[in-house]
């Protein structure tokens, strides 16, 4: 007659370890970084959006009834332009519009034409 196989232990479970802390609090912080990153995206701004300047001239998009909102978006032009070719073309797209926004990124480049609120 041959025995059983002896139990074997399965330890603890491991969501349970403090080892799974060290590995899962990291990225659990990176991805909630990378989706705050997404959702303030200047990208998906687009005309009748308000905006504020953040920092390293960056912008944000803002609540159009929050005390932060400094501009509105007058109209957004996809393209790359520099300093006088973007004003003249904010001239055109949105008579107006003193200030300018622009984007320079890998994946797509545009201007903000913006009015003082």
């Amino acid at each position: 007659m041959s025995m059983p196989p002896p139990q074997l232990d399965p330890g603890k479970a491991l969501l349970k370890s403090s080892a799974a802390l060290f590995i899962l609090a990291p990225a659990v912080f990176f991805a909630l970084i990378a989706v705050m990153n997404l959702l303030s995206d200047s990208s998906t701004t687009q005309a009748g959006d308000c905006v504020s300047l953040g920092d390293n001239d960056s912008i944000e998009v803002v609540d159009c009834t929050s005390t932060d909102a400094e501009f509105t978006v007058a109209a957004r032009v996809d393209g790359r332009f520099g300093g006088p070719d973007a004003q003249a073309r904010c001239d055109v797209e949105a008579p107006g519009s003193p200030y300018t926004y622009i984007s320079r990124g890998d994946s797509s480049s545009y201007i903000l034409c913006l009015k003082s609120r």
